[in-house]
């Protein structure tokens, strides 16, 4: 009897020995997992600040006269230095004095051949940029606008520590792995919006090149006797411009493969003495983006299979 009960004992020790060494192991995979999926997390979520933040500068520059005092009217913290604005974010992503920084967003503006070109950066104070955004428009004192457009009991048996020991990674690796597949598609996530952001001002950086080679045509030719059919003889199929009647014309530029940025004027009657004002040349009617892509109800949905959740889960 007490032979069989020293053996019993000394299976149970065996297992729970066994057991230990692979609960071990298997939360060594379940910690990397999470601190991988903490690191998605934090970078996604640094990559969305960045993209919202940059986007929203290149809004104020755009639709503003560019300098430092009307900047600061919407970012109040800003800081002028040489050639640069400097906005400062604290560690939970607010704006701040530069003291208390953990983020830089920093804006360099320059003027080059009659447009106004900015490079916003966004980065960890001191640090390589997390995003840059360039962009490139015509001073707002160029551009007139027809219209404004405005988310118990104890025992002791072999087999139990081995069962008890499977459920438990069973649950660890299951978190683990939701962990990483959630903080893998909001890093994706982060990713397509910035792309999105930075594909969209691209265009615009399009649009406005063609919107200066417009207004130097409309000074070239204003005062003319016919003024409105010379401007259409030179621009008419120039960059894809097409008048849709005599004083207005239009123009598209590619975002991506569903959308475009679509770009109307109506010009004015131009005297001479208005060559040098060229925002009183035209007025821009439109300024939109158009979806290009036609929705099919019956195209399929994508089903994430073996080959997508590897991808998710393999390390970058």
């Amino acid at each position: 009897m007490s032979i069989r009960n020293s053996s019993k004992s000394s299976l149970f020790l065996i297992e729970l020995i066994i057991a230990i060494l692979f609960f071990a192991i298997g939360s060594a995979v379940c910690v990397r997992a999470f601190v991988k999926a903490h690191d998605l997390s934090m970078r996604a979520k640094d990559l969305s600040f960045a993209s919202a933040q940059a986007s929203s500068a290149a809004s104020v520059l755009e639709y503003t006269d560019g300098s430092f005092s009307s900047f600061s009217t919407y970012f109040p913290d800003a800081e002028e230095r040489g050639d640069a604005f400097l906005v400062y974010y604290d560690a939970d992503q607010s704006l701040c004095s530069g003291n208390d920084a953990i983020y830089t967003m920093q804006i360099k503006i320059s003027d080059e051949d009659g447009m106004r070109h900015a490079m916003i950066s966004v980065a960890y104070t001191g640090k390589e940029p997390l995003y840059e955004l360039p962009i490139r428009f015509l001073p707002s004192a160029k551009r007139r606008w027809l219209t404004m457009q405005p988310r118990r009991k104890s025992f002791l048996s072999t087999g139990i520590t081995s069962i008890v020991l499977i459920f438990v990674l069973l649950c660890l690796l299951t978190f683990a792995v939701l962990s990483v597949v959630s903080a893998r598609a909001d890093y994706k996530l982060s990713e397509k919006n910035t792309t999105r952001t930075t594909e969209y001002y691209e265009a615009e950086n399009t649009a406005n090149d063609i919107l200066l080679k417009i207004s130097t045509v409309l000074s070239t030719h204003a005062g003319s006797s016919a003024y409105l059919d010379d401007v259409r003889t030179d621009l008419d199929g120039t960059d894809g411009i097409s008048f849709s009647s005599a004083s207005q014309l239009q123009y598209y530029v590619t975002i991506n493969e569903n959308q475009r940025l679509f770009v109307s004027l109506l010009l004015t009657n131009a005297s001479s003495d208005t060559s040098s004002d060229t925002a009183g040349l035209y007025q821009i009617k439109a300024w939109k983006v158009e979806n290009t892509h036609e929705w099919n109800n019956d195209t399929p949905v994508p089903v994430l299979g073996s080959d997508e959740m590897n991808e998710l889960l393999s390390e970058e």
